[in-house]
């Protein structure tokens, strides 16, 4: 068994380092399989770590290819992993967290708030369970806060917001300078107060949105798999900073930036069509300032090209597909002008793009 499970995580590491499914199949396979013998055998512990490590796979699956498959296989074995494990067991916060994160996923797809309540009763009995532990405690406030933003994202309720940025802030106090989660944890944080301006549109939270996305991105390494994401998430922050105020200079960087997240995600990065979506958006809003058709057709060449990389299934496809549409009806349609004297949209013109880059950026664990 212990050749195999060493077998597994090799595996896992190929895929991760090649992007080759076929190391995480045969991962799946051979994992499998261990679970079956074990099944047999009756052995609880064994068998509950197996099925924790069989739900973790999946989950990979499901990121790489964005199949939902992949992802209720997932959660099937984080059920019975959780279930399986022993009450009181110092190790039982790994398999509650674990199931909740891969609740949230499948609420970021589904958009069921039973998940949602779900993966927050468990993240709670983790806190519990972790609070004489500070640094495993911080991280179950990092998932709680995480939770939270994505419930204020569907509800809109700002109680809950304002809790997730608490409790972020508490966790970006509690992490040590060089320690390696600080530039997730920061870029977190200026993910939730970027939602938060959604809905507020104080300028002090996208202010300082931008300011830690920013050091989150100094804090990360540059062959770190988490890169674009935090890239992309400080390309957002810049962008709204330009939404709120106007400067041209502001929408220059935030492009850049994105395109700089785009170039550093691999294909068949489950988030890359966000990434490129939210670039061509920007893209999209030069138009509306410089009226050029060269404009145009990069944004539009970009917008389908997030429309391709994203499942047929997932719900941003209804936004992409709209968004493209718009795009398009301004581009042949002339609907976008210019004005002469300022250089800056007619009141109306940017509506709609606007409303698309308005969605909250993504957050990491």
């Amino acid at each position: 068994m212990n050749v195999q499970a060493s077998l597994i995580t090799l595996l896992n590491y190929e895929f991760w380092q090649t992007g080759d499914s076929s190391k995480l199949d045969e991962a799946i396979s051979i994992s499998t399989s261990m679970e079956e013998r074990l099944s047999a055998r009756a052995e609880a512990g064994p068998l509950a770590h197996c099925m924790h490590d069989l739900s973790v796979l999946f989950s990979d699956k499901y990121v790489h290819t964005g199949d939902m498959k992949s992802l209720e296989r997932a959660v099937e074995k984080g059920r019975e992993a959780a279930k399986m494990w022993p009450s009181g067991s110092p190790d039982g916060y790994r398999h509650l967290n674990s199931l909740a994160h891969l609740l949230s996923r499948r609420f970021q797809r589904t958009r069921d708030l039973s998940d949602i309540q779900e993966t927050l009763d468990l993240l709670q009995d983790a806190l519990e369970m972790t609070f004489s532990n500070v640094a495993i405690h911080a991280q179950m406030m990092q998932a709680m806060s995480r939770c939270l933003s994505i419930k204020f994202d569907s509800t809109g309720a700002l109680a809950d917001s304002t809790e997730a940025i608490r409790l972020s802030r508490e966790v970006v106090k509690a992490t040590p300078f060089k320690h390696i989660d600080r530039a997730s944890r920061l870029s977190n944080l200026g993910s939730y107060l970027l939602n938060r301006y959604t809905r507020s549109r104080s300028i002090s939270d996208i202010e300082e949105a931008v300011q830690v996305s920013r050091q989150a991105v100094e804090a990360i390494p540059l062959d770190s798999v988490h890169r674009p994401l935090l890239l992309s998430n400080l390309g957002n922050c810049i962008n709204t900073l330009y939404l709120h105020s106007g400067k041209i200079e502001d929408l220059e960087v935030s492009i850049v930036t994105q395109q700089s997240a785009v170039d550093a995600a691999p294909a068949g990065l489950e988030e890359r069509g966000n990434f490129l979506f939210k670039l061509g958006m920007s893209i999209g809003q030069k138009y509306l300032r410089d009226g050029r058709s060269e404009t145009a057709q990069e944004a539009i060449s970009i917008a389908k090209q997030a429309i391709n990389e994203t499942p047929s299934d997932h719900p941003s496809q209804a936004t992409y597909l709209h968004t493209l549409a718009s795009i398009l009806q301004a581009r042949y349609s002339n609907r976008i002008s210019v004005t002469k004297t300022d250089n800056m949209p007619r009141e109306g013109c940017s509506n709609e793009l606007e409303e698309a880059l308005a969605d909250p950026v993504q957050d990491i664990i």
